[in-house]
């Protein structure tokens, strides 16, 4: 590639500044998303969603059918079960 197509200070071979900034964004919110998931699996008490009043664990409206595993917590559909499952499957295993 000649020079006067490259980005300023671009070198070859050399990665762009702002592709190292996107990729330390994208590291970043991962780490966030990490120590929230973190943070929800080490505040959950078992009893948090046993009730009868059946709230679905994603949206918290009503809640049609258990998760078959643990039995612990609600869902009103199939989407929101898949929705909550990177969550929720740290918390089913602590509770078998």
């Amino acid at each position: 590639m000649e020079a006067s197509k490259r980005g300023v200070g671009e070198e070859r071979g050399e990665t762009p500044e702002w592709a190292k900034e996107y990729v330390e964004g994208l590291k970043k919110k991962e780490i966030e998303e990490e120590e929230e998931l973190i943070e929800k699996v080490e505040t959950f008490e078992v009893s948090e969603n046993v009730s009868e009043e059946r709230k679905c664990e994603a949206c918290e409206k009503e809640g049609a059918k258990k998760c078959s595993r643990c039995k612990v917590v609600w869902y009103c559909s199939k989407d929101c079960q898949v929705k909550d499952w990177k969550i929720h499957k740290k918390i089913c295993k602590q509770t078998l």
